[in-house]
């Protein structure tokens, strides 16, 4: 089901390094679970789906136009409310020249009851030359409104980066959308990063509550190492935090947060 490990080896291979893990952020709200683990804890008791209930319903959700049977797949509570919401990421079924498939799919939906019933939120698309289908990495409110953003593989660059993005659900309003960045010079875009490496230079995103404000920040840590001296790795991030419309750079929780790195860039 899940795809990043052939990509992160595919990348050692080519470029002969090692990728940097950072700690996940974690909220002392429940974490999120994964299908497996609900389907250990009694699934008649949670009136939810079971495992091979959500397999049967992937293809129906999807569509003709993607592909369930490479389809990723976790369940959650996003909102802390009744019920659980199903993350769905797909890639479309016709490859491209490369055999690669060109556009790929994030679905979300609310689980209704143990049958199969469910209510679409609702998806976002992007299309681009795809390593697989899109994986959930970490899930966490990190902007204070009761619903969790959801940190996603996008599965697509070239042989030594890939994209990961941020996204925002509103399920009441039914919307699934890029979450907003405000950069350094306070432009405004998606927040959606390419994260590069090399044998000298390498970033690397993650979730973190770098501050202990019960909130989270989207952290982007970036390491330089000196090609003569290899042991010697420079290292510099770039820290947003949510000023009420968009994940907005701060220089300030910036430059406190960089003294807290190893000397291998880790958080």
């Amino acid at each position: 089901m899940n795809k990043k490990l052939f990509l992160f080896v595919a990348i050692a291979a080519v470029i002969g390094v090692g990728i940097l893990v950072l700690q996940p952020y974690e909220q002392e709200e429940p974490e999120p679970q994964n299908t497996q683990e609900i389907a250990q804890e009694t699934p008649q008791e949670l009136g939810q789906p079971t495992e091979q209930t959500i397999q049967s319903l992937i293809p129906q959700i999807l569509g003709s136009n993607f592909d369930a049977g490479t389809a990723t797949w976790q369940v959650a509570n996003l909102d802390n409310q009744e019920g659980l919401e199903l993350i769905i990421g797909a890639a479309e079924g016709t490859s491209d020249a490369l055999g690669r498939p060109v556009t790929a799919t994030i679905q979300i939906v609310t689980l209704l009851d143990g049958q199969g019933a469910y209510d679409r939120i609702g998806a976002v698309e992007y299309s681009d030359w795809l390593w697989g289908a899109p994986d959930v990495l970490q899930i966490a409110d990190i902007d204070g409104d009761g619903q969790q953003e959801i940190f996603i593989d996008l599965m697509y660059g070239g042989a030594a980066s890939f994209a990961q993005g941020v996204l925002d659900i509103d399920i009441q309003a039914k919307q699934v959308r890029w979450a907003r960045l405000q950069d350094k010079s306070g432009a405004a875009r998606d927040a959606i990063f390419i994260n590069a490496v090399s044998a000298v230079h390498w970033n690397k995103v993650t979730f973190a509550d770098t501050d202990n404000d019960k909130l989270g920040e989207i952290v982007e840590i970036f390491g330089a190492r000196d090609a003569t001296n290899p042991e010697n790795i420079e290292c510099s991030l770039d820290m947003y935090e949510w000023n009420g419309n968009a994940f907005a750079y701060t220089e300030t929780l910036s430059e406190q947060t960089l003294g807290q790195l190893s000397d291998e860039c880790e958080l």
